[in-house]
């Protein structure tokens, strides 16, 4: 019985260079989450021609349908949505490699969410709205917030900067908007509503799609999730014979001086 009961003790003691059971599980059950989450940021950064292509089909029938709908307030916000989406991914796709991973969500959201502003207004409040044709929110005032927000962090945040990617990208759609109700750009400053021809809204999306078709740029790597090895591997710390060896090496060179 003592003897098993230390055998069990020795082997459960931590050996130096190596790393505890409890430890390498914890750590192999984190990698693979980390690997997917920045798989998958790298490709919605980086997409094949064919994903284009297929945003690109995807955007033009959005718009026919848009045109479609009617007044129905989900329907439209649905098709809004995802026209407001792509938007922002082909803006993505045209400045890689500046766009980093850590700024691709942030943009994504903020493409979309910028929107809860319309909520006062579907209930009967012009609070957001005096004046204007839309909330104050969807003006450049947001973006240069955010911006200020940004450029406040030591880091330049990823999110900040790239939630008024999101916001800016939102804007230049509601210039171009089919029904054509404008953005008051520059509020507070001016209650002007600006509005600018689909047309040229058009053509953006069509220049911007032609230059992520180019090819995928480098990725900033500062940005990237750390991983696994190709082959789903993290690198192995040394064996202890390893480190004895070494050890033992030092300590048999004789000194300078000695």
């Amino acid at each position: 019985m003592t003897t098993g009961w230390r055998a069990r003790a020795r082997a459960d003691r931590p050996v130096p260079g190596r790393m505890s059971l409890g430890l390498r599980a914890r750590r192999t059950r984190s990698l693979p989450r980390r690997a997917i989450s920045s798989r998958w940021r790298t490709r919605v950064l980086t997409p094949s021609p064919h994903v284009i292509v297929g945003a690109v089909v995807l955007f033009a029938a959005d718009q026919y349908v848009y045109q479609q709908a009617g007044t129905a307030v989900v329907p439209q916000a649905l098709l809004d949505w995802t026209d407001h989406l792509l938007t922002t991914l082909f803006i993505v796709w045209a400045l890689k490699p500046p766009v980093s991973e850590r700024q691709l969500v942030p943009a994504l959201l903020a493409s979309v969410v910028i929107d809860v502003d319309h909520v006062p207004g579907e209930l009967g409040s012009h609070i957001l709205t005096v004046g204007t044709s839309r909330p104050y929110s969807h003006s450049l005032t947001t973006v240069a917030m955010l911006l200020v927000l940004a450029a406040a962090r030591r880091d330049w945040g990823a999110w900040e900067s790239g939630a008024a990617l999101g916001v800016a990208s939102h804007l230049w759609r509601d210039l171009a908007e089919p029904r054509g109700s404008g953005v008051a750009l520059f509020w507070p400053v001016s209650d002007r509503t600006i509005t600018t021809p689909a047309a040229a809204y058009l053509i953006s999306i069509a220049v911007l799609a032609a230059i992520g078709l180019r090819g995928p740029g480098p990725l900033r790597t500062a940005d990237r999730v750390p991983g696994p090895r190709a082959g789903g591997r993290s690198p192995r710390p040394p064996a202890f014979s390893t480190v004895l060896a070494k050890r033992s090496s030092d300590s048999s060179t004789p000194r300078v001086g000695a």
